[in-house]
Parts: C-alpha cells; structure tokens; sequence
C-alpha cells in the first residue's frame, strides 16, 4: 500500500532479488545520482515518458562538458542565462503541459529536470503555510546562478515572487 511523501508522489514498499538491487544500486553510483532518481528514471522509460532533454531542441552534455562550460561564466552570466532558459525554454514545456504557467507546474518541472535529467535532488515541503522548493546539486555556483535566474523568471511568470537563496551546490526558493 503506497502513501503520500509530497505533492504528485507516492511512497510505497516493493521486493526485488538483492542481485536487482546491488546492481541499481551500483548503476546510481555510476550515475552519480540516487537509486529513487534511477528508479523513477527506470519507470518512466518503461512506460513511455520521454525524459525533457531527450526531446527536440536539446542537446545531450557529459556532466564533465556542463560544468566546464559553466565554470566560464561569470555569476551574472549564469544567472542570466537562467533567465533566458525559463523563458525560451522551460516555461514553454510548462505551457504546453498545462496551459499557463502556475506554482504546480513549476514545481513539476523542476522535478523533472532533477529526477529525469539528472540536474540534482529535488525537494519539496509545506512548512508554516510556505511552501519549500530545493535542488541539491554538484555542478558549482554557477549552476546555482543559473538555476536561480531560471526560477526567477518562472515564479515572476505566474505571479509568485519567492524567496531564493543559494549556495555552491543549493538552490532553495521559499514561496
């Protein structure tokens, strides 16, 4: 029997053969993500949700080519280019998903981009009637940068103007 963890996601228990399993868990190692993120990864494959950057328009990087090129940014560069992303970008695929750009559908796609495009770890919280967005990442400040700026513009977009604080390897939005 699954229950609720957060918003659009469902915890549940599962057996597998501890062979399945040690090799998940050394294929996330591999991956340098999470055995939730490859697992959710698995099962969208599986069932036909073709992940955002294996779609028209993007372009495949090795983690070692993304972050040399963010690593020749400035600070403000990054986050410019964040802005240019959410909106040529990333705010189209939340319109074409859900007809306008909301609070939901942000926190959707950010999800994916962590959980599908290997980005980072998402999290998301309500805590005291604010709700808590994160994405633990290890691409460097610049990506940081650049996250930030993307979700600026996105939140500005649907009209919710939050809190964003990062660090070199954090983006956390308040809202």
């Amino acid at each position: 029997m699954g229950s609720e963890s957060s918003p659009g996601t469902t915890q549940g228990t599962f057996r597998i053969p501890d062979d399945l399993y040690k090799a998940f868990q050394r294929e996330a190692r591999e991956k340098n993500t999470s055995l939730n993120t490859l697992l959710n990864q698995i099962l969208r494959d599986h069932f036909g949700a073709e992940p955002p950057l294996m779609k028209p328009n993007f372009l495949a990087l090795s983690r070692t080519t993304y972050k040399a090129l963010l690593s020749k940014l400035s600070e403000a560069d990054a986050r410019d280019v964040g802005r240019r992303v959410s909106g040529e970008v990333i705010g189209s695929l939340v319109l074409a998903r859900h007809g306008e750009i909301t609070v939901d559908g942000i926190v959707e796609i950010v999800r994916d981009f962590c959980d599908r495009g290997g980005f980072g770890e998402f999290s998301y919280m309500t805590e005291g009637g604010k709700r808590i967005m994160g994405m633990l990442h290890d691409f460097g400040p610049n990506n940081s940068a650049m996250g930030a700026g993307c979700w600026e513009a996105l939140f500005q977009a649907a009209g919710v103007h939050p809190k964003i604080k990062t660090t070199n390897d954090a983006i956390i939005a308040e809202f």
